[in-house]
C-alpha cells in the first residue's frame, strides 16, 4: 500500500476510525491522506450564507483539519496530507480514489446513530465502489492484524480477482487467512458442489497462510458473525454482490447489515480489483 484515504467529519467514530488508519499506515510505510468532504447549506433553511462567512468557514475548516494533520504526522512518524472540499462525500471519494491512485479507503462507522448520513454514504461506498474500503465500527481499535476471516462467496468473486490487497494486508502481518464459505442449509449438497467453491482460491493465496471451509448456516449473517467469534478474528473480508437497480430495491445488503452489527474492520475488495 502506497496511499489510503480516510474520510472524517470529525466525529467520534471518525476519529476513531483515523487512528486507525494511521496505524495501518504506520505499519505499511504509506501516505495517509485525511478528507473531509462537506456542505455549507443549513438544512431546512433556505438562507444564503455571505460569501465572507463562507471564506471563513473553509478557511477554519481547512486550517482544522492541518492541525489535525500534523498531529497525525508527529505521533505515528507518517507521511499525512489533508483534504478539505465543497462537496458530496461519496463523489469526493470516488475521485479522490482515481487523482491520489488510492488503494485502501477507511470511513468510520457509528454505532449510536446507525441511520446518520456518514453510515449510509459508508454503506453505499462499501456496496458500489470500484476501489478497497475498509470500514471501521466505533468501538474497534488497533491490535494488530492476526487473523482474517474471509466469507468467501464464489458467485462474487471471478478467478481473475487475484485478491492482491488480502494478500498485501496478510503479508504486511504475517496474518492467518480462513477462507470460511458461508451459505444456508442444503440438505442436496454435494462434495463436488463443495469442491469447485474453492476453485481458484488455492492459487491466488498460495503466498500467504490460509484455510479453507464449507460451513452451513440458516442465517448467512448470523453465521458469518459466528464464525468471527469462532476463529477469533481481527478482520472480516468480503467481495459485495453486485445487484441491479430493481434488486438492490428487493435485496437487504448482508454487507451492510453485518457492516451495523460486527465488533471488528470489514473490509470490502470489489470485484473490479483484478490484476
Amino acid at each position: 500500500m502506497k496511499t489510503i484515504i480516510v474520510a472524517t467529519d470529525y466525529s467520534n467514530d471518525a476519529n476513531n476510525a483515523m487512528l486507525y488508519a494511521a496505524e495501518l499506515a504506520r505499519v505499511a510505510n504509506a501516505r495517509l491522506v485525511l478528507l473531509n468532504a462537506y456542505n455549507l447549506s443549513l438544512p431546512g433553511s433556505n438562507t444564503i450564507l455571505p460569501v465572507s462567512l463562507i471564506d471563513t468557514a473553509i478557511k477554519n475548516n481547512q486550517a482544522h483539519l492541518k492541525e489535525i494533520a500534523d498531529g497525525i504526522a508527529t505521533t505515528y512518524g507518517i507521511s499525512v496530507d489533508h483534504i478539505a472540499r465543497v462537496a458530496n462525500l461519496k463523489e469526493e471519494l470516488d475521485y479522490q480514489a482515481v487523482h491520489l491512485q488510492a488503494d485502501l479507503i477507511i470511513i468510520g462507522l457509528s454505532r449510536v446513530y446507525e441511520d446518520s448520513i456518514f453510515n449510509s454514504v459508508a454503506i453505499s461506498i462499501m456496496r458500489h465502489s470500484k476501489y478497497p474500503v475498509l470500514v471501521v465500527p466505533e468501538d474497534a481499535s488497533f491490535k494488530g492484524i492476526s487473523t482474517i476471516l474471509f466469507a468467501y462467496d464464489p458467485d462474487c468473486i471471478s478467478s481473475a480477482n487475484k485478491l492482491l490487497l488480502l494478500k498485501e494486508i496478510a503479508g504486511l502481518f504475517n496474518a492467518q487467512v480462513h477462507v470460511h464459505h458461508i451459505e444456508k442449509n442444503k440438505s442436496n449438497a454435494t462434495a463436488e458442489d463443495e469442491s469447485k467453491c474453492a476453485f481458484g482460491l488455492e492459487d491466488a493465496l498460495k503466498e500467504v497462510g490460509h484455510s479453507y471451509k464449507d460451513i452451513h448456516y440458516n442465517n448467512i449473517v448470523e453465521g458469518i458473525k459466528e464464525e468471527i467469534e469462532n476463529t477469533n478474528a481481527d478482520l472480516l473480508l468480503m467481495v459485495p454482490h453486485k445487484y441491479s437497480f430493481l434488486e438492490s430495491i428487493m435485496h437487504k445488503s448482508k454487507t451492510g447489515m453485518l457492516a451495523r452489527w460486527v465488533h471488528i474492520p470489514l473490509l470490502t475488495i470489489p470485484n473490479a480489483t483484478v490484476a
